[in-house]
Formats: structure tokens, sequence, C-alpha cells
């Protein structure tokens, strides 16, 4: 069994010896979305689908041994593997990281048995465009040894030391597992004795303690923490924070631990130090008695709670759906209806449901479904309602008082007609993300065409499916953050059997061309492309990168570009993606508006190297606002 939070896969031992295939649907969040993806297993190779395209295939090298499944939205995009294998099919020599299509330093060596050797940078799980956050250290025959530094932005945030046995010893600094730049900058802090932890650890936020060279540790913000016993189980009294906690929405949960067990009675309090939650735990870990639970994405528009009962960790009879300040949530659907439902004897949900949307937000995405379930299957007709002062109900898309749903069969597949809302729907602005998938599913999978139906009753875009669910043939597709008259960005272009193939183009409201480049037959980008900035808008920050790949990988000159023909900065890759000599970066919020700003320096083989100056355009003058210096590892001294 494979389990992490919202991925459960279960194998037999010997399936990759034999020919099967197998597919598993699991959720997996990025920094931006989270999305459904399904997981296509056979002997030879894990495809990753998100909604028909194949968004990455790995081979399986060693049919003997369970393969490692990426659970990173963004990683599993935008990150390959490349080097050699042996003539076992082991990995061999030098393997390194193509983050986007860049080589980004990162990797190491595999001796000929295939076990990695020497200086290795390897990145953590929640590596993305903001968060490029990496260990260093050394491998001894496939075990760590010695220090190793962990690394962001070039500065040591964190780290501790190996034993000869590849065991962490002594004191560590260790990263929150949903660390984030500026918002969730969390350090761990305690001591480890043969691979597990003891003592006191402290929960450390560091976001405010720091100044332009490198983190202050010797001033800190304790934000949780407790003790682990001599056998590394937490024990006694524990403050811990919310796996979301930030600087705005610092949740955390207070209670005991008995044998690392969670114990008695836990309380959750926001930042105020008010009570939002809380229940009792039995002696075995296992909730019991009433429960008042908080949303796992609880912020500030996002304050909703659950309440019931909880009988040996099973959730039984009613549970409602509250907003914080128990005010019971509604749904104007010709009547008020409280949230929530009822589960039966097994913990199963039994009966009519009002369920939020999970990545409800007060005011921009006050989106519910309504629907029956049957011992824990949704059956039959489920709708989706847009709440409070969302365009009250927009009937506009079935002509009826809902803005979407469809029908569930008897096994809890979608089925027939059916109206999906967009992911990220944003419901409120001027700027907003509101449109939506109309098209038939069969047996949960999308088949034939389908139509994007924005706001105002428009076609923005369309394509088919094919009887497996996959995207065939022509494709108009949206922006992951299409914005109404800010990103109104589409993709044109040609699926083959999920993949895309051929020359895509992006339009910029769907009349003209910002952007594109070419696909080979195996999905993979090729020739000459013009790349959207991340942030791009077409009023203040139309950014491209223009250049040229070879088989996914950039290379020579590219340039970036500020609204299609003014270059503002750039610089070379070499024959392996890695950037070399003098380049031109820009700041990753750059905007026309009030940050322009530019950095300008020297890469030696990926490395930044010697001095990196920042410039500021104000009001028509370039003016330096910081000089950085890297020694011959790109850290900063």
């Amino acid at each position: 069994m494979f389990q992490n939070k919202d991925i459960a896969i279960d194998f037999q031992q010997d399936f990759f010896l034999t020919e099967q295939v197998k597919e598993f649907e699991a959720q997996i969040s990025g920094r931006l979305l989270t999305k459904d993806v399904l997981l296509k297993f056979t002997n030879k190779e894990i495809v990753y689908i998100v909604d028909g395209s194949i968004i990455r295939i790995d081979q399986i090298l060693d049919v003997k041994e369970m393969p490692q499944i990426m659970k990173n939205l963004e990683q599993i995009k935008y990150l390959k593997w490349m080097g050699d294998l042996g003539q076992n099919l082991s990995k061999i020599g030098k393997w390194y990281i193509i983050w986007r299509g860049c080589n980004i330093d990162m990797g190491g060596c595999y001796c000929a048995d295939g076990k990695k050797q020497g200086i290795w940078k390897e990145i953590l799980i929640n590596y993305n465009n903001q968060v490029q956050v990496y260990e260093f250290g050394l491998f001894n025959g496939g075990l760590r040894q010695g220090v190793w530094k962990i690394i962001n932005q070039d500065q040591v945030i964190g780290g501790g030391s190996y034993d000869l046995q590849g065991n962490k010893n002594g004191q560590w600094l260790e990263l929150h597992q949903q660390w984030e730049k500026d918002s969730r900058e969390i350090i761990l802090q305690g001591e480890y004795k043969n691979g597990q932890k003891i003592g006191r650890w402290d929960t450390v936020d560091i976001g405010l303690n720091q100044n332009k060279v490198m983190y202050d540790f010797s001033i800190k913000q304790i934000s949780g923490g407790g003790t682990y016993n001599e056998s590394g189980l937490k024990s006694g009294k524990w403050l811990e924070i919310h796996d979301l906690w930030d600087h705005y929405s610092s949740v955390t949960f207070h209670g005991e631990y008995k044998n690392g067990e969670k114990y008695s009675s836990w309380t959750t309090v926001d930042r105020e130090n008010q009570k939002i939650g809380g229940g009792s735990y039995q002696e075995n870990g296992i909730k019991n008695g009433e429960w008042i639970e908080i949303c796992a994405e609880w912020r500030s528009v996002c304050q909703i709670n659950f309440k019931g009962l909880y009988k040996n960790g099973k959730k039984i009879g009613f549970w409602d759906t509250l907003q914080y300040g128990n005010t019971k949530m509604y749904v104007y659907f010709l009547q008020n209806i409280s949230g929530g439902g009822k589960y039966d004897d097994n913990g199963l949900k039994q009966g009519k449901w009002i369920e939020l949307h999970d990545e409800w937000q007060h005011w921009d995405r006050e989106v519910t479904f309504e629907g029956e379930y049957f011992q824990g299957k949704k059956i039959g007709k489920w709708n989706t309602i847009l709440n409070g002062k969302q365009n009250m109900l927009i009937y506009y898309f079935l002509q009826e008082n809902f803005s979407g749903g469809g029908q569930y069969d008897q096994d809890g597949l979608k089925g027939g007609q059916w109206v999906d809302l967009c992911d990220g729907w944003e419901g409120n602005g001027v700027n907003t993300m509101q449109f939506t998938y109309n098209g038939e599913y069969l047996k949960g999978k999308k088949v034939g065409r389908w139509d994007i139906i924005d706001k105002n009753q428009k076609l923005i875009g369309s394509g088919s499916y094919d009887e497996n669910g996959m995207k065939d043939s022509k494709w108009i597709e949206q922006h992951e953050q299409w914005k109404y008259n800010l990103r109104e960005i589409t993709y044109h272009g040609e699926y083959k059997n999920g993949k895309k193939i051929g020359y895509w183009n992006t339009f910029q409201k769907g009349e003209k061309v910002v952007g594109g480049g070419l696909y080979d037959l195996n999905g993979i980008q090729d020739g000459k492309w013009v790349e959207l900035d991340d942030s791009y808008d077409q009023e203040e920050s139309a950014i491209t990168y223009n250049g040229e790949y070879q088989n996914g990988r950039k290379c020579g000159k590219w340039e970036s570009v500020y609204d299609q023909n003014t270059v503002i900065g750039g610089g070379v890759y070499d024959e392996v993606g890695l950037k070399n000599g003098y380049w031109i970066e820009l700041n990753s919020e750059w905007r026309t508006d009030s940050k322009e700003i530019i950095i300008k320096g020297e890469y030696n083989k990926g490395k930044k190297c010697g001095q990196w100056e920042t410039f500021q355009l104000i009001y028509g003058a370039t003016q330096k606002i910081e000089t950085k210096e890297y020694d011959d590892q790109g850290l900063r001294i």
C-alpha cells in the first residue's frame, strides 16, 4: 500500500512482474491548484494524466522495486531527470534535473553499482517555481554522510549531520513540509540520536527575523513544539501548527501525546487565541465524541468548521458545516438549507448532502454541491450552486435555476451531460475567472465534444475526448490562471492520444498571437518557442521568453521581451541546458507600474558567481538598489 494524504495505492508484490494495467485516481496539489490526477501503471511505465492530457511518463527501470510516485503537481509537469543507464538498466554517471527546460544544476553521480556517490544537490518535496529549496551534501555508497545544508535563495537556512550509517545525529534545523517564502517560513529545531528525534523540538517562525545577508536564528518566534521520548515518539504537552499556517492565519492545535498518539482533549486556536475547534482522543489516538474540526484550507477568507460526532474514529450521524462565529452555512436554492449531511454507523455518507467546494472562499468562491449519497457513493442528480451574492443563481448555462452539475450512476461515476466549473473559479470582481466545461461523461470519463463557456455565454474554447477519455484532435484551451480582461490567454493546437503534437499558438483574447512553438510526436517541446511569463497580463506585465528548445531542453540564446518588441533581459544556455556567462534576469514580480527590477551578473555552469547587481527603473532612471557576492558553489557570501 502506498499512501500520501490523498493517494492510496494497493499493489500485489508481483504486479510489476506481470503484463497488467492498473489505474488509480488521486488529488495532487501544486502551488496554485489541486488537480484530479489519473495514475496509470504498467510493468514498464507510470503515466500521469490530468483531464485527458498526459503530463508525464516515467519509465520503470527495476520491476522488483516499488517505483517512486511523484506527489507535487508542478514537479510532475516540469521536472525531468537526464542521465545514462548501465547494462543492467541501473543509473550510472552524472544525472541532473531539467526544470521547465533549464538545467538547474541539481543532481549528482551514480557509481557502477547504481548507488549515489560524492557531492549531491537534492530538491525538497515542495520544490516549485516560488520555493526553490534544496539540500547539499555528500553520499558515500548510497548513504548520506557528514554535514548537509538546506539552501533557499542561495542562502543556508538549515541542515545538520549524518553519521556513517546514514542516520541523522546531533542538532538539526529542518524545514516545515509546506515551507513557503514570505508566508510560511517555518523551521523545526531540535536534536536527533541515531536517526530518531529526541528531547525538545521547537517550531520556529523565522519569516520576520532575517537581514539582507542571512537568516538570524538568534531572534526567533516560537510558534509551536514539544518533546520526543528516547524512542523517538511524541510525548507530553504539544503545540502544533496547521499544515497551511502562515503569518496571517496562524492556527495551532494544543493537546497531549502519549507514546506517539494524540490523547485526551485537543483544542484548536486561532491567531487571536480564540478557541475555534477541538475534541477528544481515546488512548489509541482515535477520535471519539463530539468534535469541531476546521477545514483544511482555513484562513481569513475560508473560516469553515465541521461539527458532529465520532465513534471509534468514524464519523456518525449528522454533521453540520458552519462558518466561524457559529453561523450556519446556507445555500440559497429555493430555500435556505444548512450545509452538511449524515454518516451511517460505518462512517459512510448517506442520504442528502450539501458539500463545500474544496477551495471554498468567502465572496470569491462560495460554491457548494447538493445531492445524495448511497453507502458512501454519490448517486443521482447533483447540482453545483453559487451562493451568497455571486450572481445569485446563474441559470443561462442550462436555462434552469442552478449553475452546474449532472448525474452520477449507481457506481458513483459521472454519466450523461454535465456542466463543470473551471478550476480556480472566482465569482466576483472585474478580473474574474468564470467559465464552465460543458459536455458528456461515460462511466466517469469525458467523451466526445466539450465546450468551454465564459460568464457572458461566449464560446472561448472546445475540443474532443476519445472513448478512453483522452484528448484528441484540435483543441482550444485556457491558461491555468485565465482572468477576464487581464489574462484572456488561450492555447490553440492538436492532441493525439492525450499528447500535444505539432505547432501550438498562444492567443490573447482569441485574436492576437503572443506566443507558441512546436511539440514533437512524443509531446516534447522542440525548436523555436515564445513562452509567457507565469505572471503575464496584458496590462502591466506582458513578458515573454523567446528562444529555442532541443529535445525538451533550452539551448542557445534566450531573450526576455516586454510587449513583444522590447528586449529587457536574457542570456545563453550551454549544450546541456545550464545558464552560462552574462545574464540579465527579471524580478519574479516584474511590472511596469511598480516593480521594474532587473538583476545582472555572471553564471558559471549554472551557478551564480562573483558580483550580482540589482537595479530598479524609477521615473525613467535606473537606480542600483542592491549588490550580492557569490562563492564558487553559487552561495551568497
